[in-house]
């Protein structure tokens, strides 16, 4: 009974921040999302936020976990999950009062591996934003004109990168999202190396526009 009382208490000391659209998204996420933090887990982070304080609970399987990002001006949130581990929820505004939300989780052990997914208002997946959410492959990271001048042919690239390590990350100050290519903490040295003078960056900037996200070209950090 006093958990119930707690619980509520913690709902309605958190209404103007559920306003916000966020709040309310990350806290009534189902679980197959996010399967670390029940809802109650996530409501006590954000109302740990709210009060200023360090904003850390035990998650369902006995570890901590750690606000790390609480933005409601930016509809932008961010969690540590384990000490390898990161979700990540962001909205984007459609106009005419349409929200798009996605979750973005990786983990990183030591190659960070992840998965973005964009939901609607009522939780349900959405396959493609206005038809235009880049298809990114290794050879968006490769300047091409040099490969095309070397030895290392398409289906040698494919071969050694058969597992593409690559994880999302929400930009807390804006609407884009950069693709982290990890790939160097997984492969081989000495291929890594054959391969690196041909490598136009490890980051990809999608830069949101009208509704759509634009892929750009590819940069160290």
């Amino acid at each position: 009974m006093k958990k119930i009382i707690s619980i509520l208490f913690l709902a309605f000391s958190l209404q103007p921040f559920l306003a916000q659209n966020i709040g309310e998204f990350f806290v009534s996420l189902p679980d197959q999302h996010l399967k670390l933090l029940s809802s109650s887990q996530r409501l006590e982070l954000i109302n740990e936020a709210f009060n200023k304080k360090d904003s850390t609970v035990s998650n369902s399987y006995g570890g901590k976990s750690k606000l790390l990002i609480f933005d409601t001006e930016n509809n932008h949130i961010r969690v540590q999950t384990s000490p390898q581990g990161f979700f990540e929820v962001k909205k984007w505004l459609l106009g005419d009062s349409v929200s798009l939300f996605a979750t973005n989780s990786w983990v990183c052990s030591p190659a960070c591996d992840g998965e973005i997914q964009f939901l609607k208002n009522n939780y349900a997946p959405l396959s493609a934003i206005g038809n235009n959410f880049p298809e990114i492959t290794i050879f968006d990271f490769l300047n091409k004109d040099s490969l095309a001048a070397s030895e290392w042919g398409e289906e040698d690239i494919k071969n050694k990168f058969d597992i593409f390590f690559i994880h999302y990350e929400f930009q807390p100050d804006g609407n884009d999202i950069f693709v982290i290519n990890d790939n160097e903490k997984y492969m081989n040295r000495e291929d890594y190396e054959k391969l690196k003078p041909f490598l136009a960056g490890n980051r990809l900037r999608l830069t949101w526009k009208e509704g759509n996200f634009e892929k750009g070209k590819a940069c160290f950090k």
